[in-house]
């Protein structure tokens, strides 16, 4: 994720603006990458002043860069909405959803946890209650916002494909929108909102993960953590953005659907008593079978996975994620039962 932020960012927001001469140059991304990931150190080293580097400055410029596109649109309507493409003319939610594992929320959600739990000790609330009751409503105003958002790109996409006719990928679609509506110089409002999306995603995703490696090796400082994280991000970036989802595509099919699962769980914690068997036998017939979903991204083939039901929609882990957590459920009880009789047994 971080490397492809990286790699992004300059896509979008740099590549524009060069000659023809210097694109096919790797000496550009190099340099670029190289100042991207010292600004994203610098803004990660301290992290008890995220809230006020990313908080207070960077999400409201996104959220105003955002907002100005889409008045935009209002001021000067694009089209009216248009058929959709042939690839979501069928199952267009299924598809939508399957796409939406390339704009790793789920993940990040995961991740940036860490950062918001740290951000409110340092704002001194300390009681797990207090924690748990910032945390749910961080993420309901997060959640608001970007399905905001997600609403207004959807609108601007669906307006202009009429128009601005039909594209690869929802960056290009975006690019055509602000040429449309602001001209060339859009091209300047659309490359600082990239790069600066990109750089706050960064940000948050090398802090949260130096913290988690941080309560795992202790031995390694923080500091460490961040400065392997940048450094490897770095040259992982400077592969390029196509390779980089190349190779993102079957590793997010793996990755996602146990991050779909750990986040849905927790909302059926009290339906199976929060039987710890549930969350490991879930977990673990979900990461088995999207590892072997994901492995055939690389070329490898299990055809057995095709007999199971949802396979053929892109979701061969549903299934198994229900019969695990049953399975889980079933060994919860007996478990439980079993403890039961010995307490009674032993006079308790």
């Amino acid at each position: 994720g971080i490397p492809r932020a990286g790699s992004l960012a300059f896509e979008m927001g740099i590549k524009p603006f060069l000659p023809d001469s210097l694109n096919a140059s790797a000496m550009p991304l190099l340099a670029y990458t190289l100042c991207y990931f010292a600004l994203a150190f610098w803004l990660s080293l301290k992290p008890s002043k995220l809230m006020d580097r990313l908080g207070k400055v960077l999400t409201p410029c996104i959220l105003i860069l955002i907002a100005s596109i889409f008045v935009g649109s209002i001021l000067k309507p694009i089209g009216a909405f248009s058929a959709p493409t042939s690839y979501y003319s069928g199952n267009p939610v299924l598809k939508g959803f399957l796409d939406g594992y390339m704009t790793m929320d789920a993940i990040a959600a995961l991740n940036f946890g860490i950062v918001i739990a740290f951000t409110l000790k340092e704002r001194g609330v300390n009681s797990e209650k207090g924690l748990i009751s910032n945390t749910i409503k961080s993420g309901v105003i997060a959640g608001l916002v970007l399905t905001v958002i997600y609403i207004v790109l959807s609108y601007l996409g669906a307006s202009a494909q009429g128009t601005l006719g039909s594209v690869e990928n929802g960056a290009q679609s975006l690019t055509n929108i602000v040429l449309y509506l602001f001209g060339s110089k859009g091209i300047i409002i659309l490359s600082i909102l990239f790069s600066l999306a990109c750089l706050s995603t960064s940000v948050g995703l090398i802090t949260s993960c130096s913290k988690y490696f941080t309560t795992i090796i202790p031995k390694v400082s923080y500091k460490t953590w961040v400065i392997v994280l940048c450094l490897s991000s770095m040259l992982f970036a400077n592969v390029g953005l196509n390779k980089i989802l190349k190779f993102s595509i079957p590793v997010l099919n793996i990755i996602y659907p146990m991050a779909i699962v750990l986040i849905l769980l927790p909302f059926a914690h009290s339906l199976f008593k929060g039987y710890r068997q549930v969350y490991q036998l879930c977990m673990l017939f979900t990461s088995v079978f999207s590892l072997l979903s994901g492995l055939e991204g690389f070329g490898l083939n299990f055809s057995f996975l095709k007999v199971i039901p949802l396979a053929s929609e892109g979701l061969v882990w549903v299934i198994p994620s229900i019969v695990g957590a049953v399975l889980g459920f079933v060994f919860g009880l007996i478990k439980d039962k079993n403890s039961r009789t010995e307490c009674e047994n032993e006079g308790f």
